[in-house]
């Protein structure tokens, strides 16, 4: 059972709601994903409320021919970092295979609640990408981060999951900021600042990845690393910020003020 719906699509796909019964979404396979840690609890919680209220957002799901699986995976491994065995594929009843591009958690909270949604729920809905013979399959990478909307992962696994579109566009003349926030649908500001965010000294980017300091917190420091302040200055600002327990808003003004006071001095 299919109907067609209007949705956002990229150039040189078809875009289809797809019913399919539990089975069928078990012989989903499943990529790497813009999210890197998982809470296997939340996935159980979102299984049960799929249970008892059925599937509110459709899985996304790109339909390949097998002689592109392995086109598909390259570009995968590139922007997330982890290899998927192209040769153990699932392959649909009609010879294609299909890969969820959004909603890992979602498939995976189905499954733990397999027979019970199967009895009580039958046939849910999925949305299902159709790329046509030449068209780009990094325009999923773009799907992948535009369906996660709701922010369900980090603003850190967002930024990196952007920056590796922004790169796998690298060698494309003309890819500006205002075009991989369209493709990604974010706005350019986002865009430039989690290009930006990957420039920071390593110093900065340590705090983040170790927990110490947000990736939000981090973007406000990128006037400062611009206007050229040295490691002494950007680290106090980072120690004042967390012995203050400032929040991003806080360490914005901060950094604008002092980015300011000190233009005004220089250009004096």
């Amino acid at each position: 059972m299919r109907k067609k719906t209007k949705v956002l699509c990229p150039p040189g796909y078809e875009s289809d709601i797809h019913s399919m019964t539990v089975t069928e979404i078990a012989d989903l396979n499943i990529m790497a994903q813009m999210r890197k840690t998982f809470d296997y609890e939340k996935i159980l919680n979102l299984g049960k409320s799929i249970c008892e209220k059925g599937l509110i957002h459709p899985i996304s799901v790109v339909q390949l021919p097998v002689s592109r699986v392995r086109e598909y995976a390259r570009i995968v491994e590139q922007a997330h970092g982890r290899k998927k065995n192209a040769r153990g594929m699932r392959h649909s009843t009609k010879g294609f295979v299909r890969i969820v591009v959004a909603g890992e958690c979602r498939t995976r909270g189905i499954l733990a609640f397999r027979d019970q949604i199967e009895a009580r729920r039958g046939l849910l809905n999925i949305q299902v990408y159709v790329p046509e013979e030449n068209a780009d399959l990094r325009a999923m990478l773009g799907v992948q981060i535009a369906e996660n909307f709701h922010g369900s992962v980090s603003p850190l696994e967002e930024a990196q999951s952007i920056v590796a579109v922004y790169n796998s566009y690298a060698n494309d003349r003309a890819t500006t900021f205002r075009e991989i926030a369209r493709i990604v649908g974010r706005s350019p500001e986002t865009v430039s600042n989690a290009v930006s965010f990957h420039g920071l000294p390593d110093y900065v980017r340590t705090h983040v990845h170790e927990g110490r300091l947000s990736y939000r917190m981090a973007v406000c420091l990128l006037p400062l690393i611009k206007f050229g302040a040295d490691q002494a200055v950007v680290t106090d600002f980072i120690g004042r910020a967390l012995m203050q327990d400032m929040n991003a808003n806080d360490l914005r003004k901060k950094v604008t003020a002092y980015v300011a006071h000190h233009r005004a001095i220089r250009e004096g």
